[in-house]
């Protein structure tokens, strides 16, 4: 993926998110107040967040296997913890959001 799809993934998903916040927080809820949305919405995170943080432990104490030595050699190792830090990074701003 190049630069430019990226960004445009990161600003199509923020948009998302900005719209839906919107939309529950201006909206009036029927059955369901936007304080339970909200926890919902960190608790969905948080899981997330658990799972991407145990996929980078599970990267890491394997690193001996000749898929990551291939991976290293190519670069596609360290693009992938990246992307693997910048989505837990994104999870736990979504979490603080959530809550606040």
């Amino acid at each position: 993926m190049s630069i430019l799809e990226q960004k445009a993934i990161a600003l199509s998903s923020t948009a998302i998110s900005c719209v839906a916040g919107y939309l529950m927080y201006l909206t009036p809820l029927n059955k369901v107040s936007s304080d339970q949305i909200s926890g919902i919405i960190a608790s969905v995170s948080g899981t997330m967040l658990g799972f991407l943080l145990t996929s980078i432990a599970i990267l890491t104490s394997v690193m001996d296997r000749s898929l990551l030595s291939n991976l290293r050699a190519t670069g596609g190792f360290k693009f992938i913890i990246d992307r693997l830090f910048f989505c837990c990074a994104l999870l736990m701003i979504v979490i603080m959001i959530s809550l606040v």
